[in-house]
């Protein structure tokens, strides 16, 4: 069986270095990163309301249906300019949801431990786990920001981490050629 070569090893070393360097833009400006993804999907949304809003008009002048189209478009123009407008209040709003959510998942893991007819044999994996979902949960209610800034760190870290890899990967490729 003839094995084939991955030529382009330097590609994995770019993407490397670039995921790398990533990582540490993210770790050293948390807070800052944070507000440009917001911002980014502030104005993606403020796109997405104007792609359907000339929709819409394409729709009128064809003497189509336009109705639910107009108001979506307005209403998605709306949202991406209150993102846009207020990032930080954005985030924090978007971060208490997941922090609800968070709660209501480790509580239904917890339950689910509970009830006597269920069996599974890491139930102490499946305890730590509810428990550290819930304690999550109740840190994003209460500080929310700081919450997006840690996971945003740990992308971080997992950024850089993977950067690694990826540079120690295309080494070992170009050593086997």
């Amino acid at each position: 069986m003839e094995e084939k070569k991955f030529k382009k090893w330097w590609v994995l070393a770019v993407n490397g270095l670039i995921a790398l360097l990533l990582g540490i833009l993210i770790i050293s400006t948390p807070a800052t990163t944070l507000i440009i993804i917001g911002k980014y999907f502030g104005l993606v949304i403020l796109v997405g309301g104007l792609i359907l809003l000339f929709t819409a008009f394409y729709n009128i002048k064809k003497e189509k249906s336009y109705g639910l189209i107009l108001i979506e478009s307005v209403i998605t123009i709306i949202l991406g300019i209150l993102i846009l407008i207020y990032t930080r209040k954005t985030l924090e709003i978007f971060v208490i949801l997941i922090g609800i959510w968070a709660i209501i998942i480790g509580i239904s893991q917890l339950a689910i431990l509970i009830d006597k007819n269920y069996y599974t044999s890491g139930k102490y994996l499946f305890l730590f786990n509810g428990l550290l979902t819930v304690v999550l949960g109740v840190f994003m209610l209460f500080n929310p920001f700081a919450m997006g800034q840690f996971f945003i760190t740990l992308a971080g870290i997992g950024a850089i981490v993977f950067g690694i890899l990826l540079i120690l990967f295309a080494f070992k490729i170009k050593e086997r050629q």
